[in-house]
């Protein structure tokens, strides 16, 4: 896993104050990511939020998800290519991600869905993952 910034990255003890209790989900986020795509590049961007900055999964210069602190917790965010999201509402995901993805706004980068994970997420994120990554075909 590398690290690479425009704002320095947290301490660890910086981030985990943030999250209290949602830190250990952070952290199994970032390990399941980090084995799933590896190499996996944390980047910290700045951004005009409590915390001050968002935290970006990338995989070879593809932006995986965002990681957005919040206070106490934190949020995910995914954007889906316009077929990836027809994918996604044809696929086994939680009918709740399905109607974030129907209710996103759709832009010229795709359809972005943010919200606060639970536990039970982690693997739901990663079939969300697989399936913008995954070739689409018309």
């Amino acid at each position: 896993m590398k690290t690479k910034s425009s704002k320095p990255a947290p301490t660890p003890q910086q981030l985990g104050a943030a999250l209290k209790s949602a830190a250990t989900l952070w952290d199994e986020i970032v390990a399941t990511f980090s084995q799933a795509y590896a190499p996996l590049e944390v980047e910290w961007k700045a951004a005009k939020t409590d915390f001050g900055a968002f935290c970006r999964l990338k995989h070879h210069r593809r932006t995986l998800l965002y990681l957005l602190p919040t206070p106490h917790s934190f949020e995910v965010a995914v954007v889906l290519g316009e077929k990836a999201a027809a994918a996604a509402a044809k696929s086994p995901l939680p009918s709740r991600l399905k109607q974030l993805v129907a209710d996103a706004r759709p832009y010229v980068e795709g359809r972005g869905i943010r919200f606060h994970p639970t536990s039970s997420d982690v693997g739901t994120l990663l079939q969300l993952v697989e399936l913008k990554l995954a070739p689409q075909t018309a």
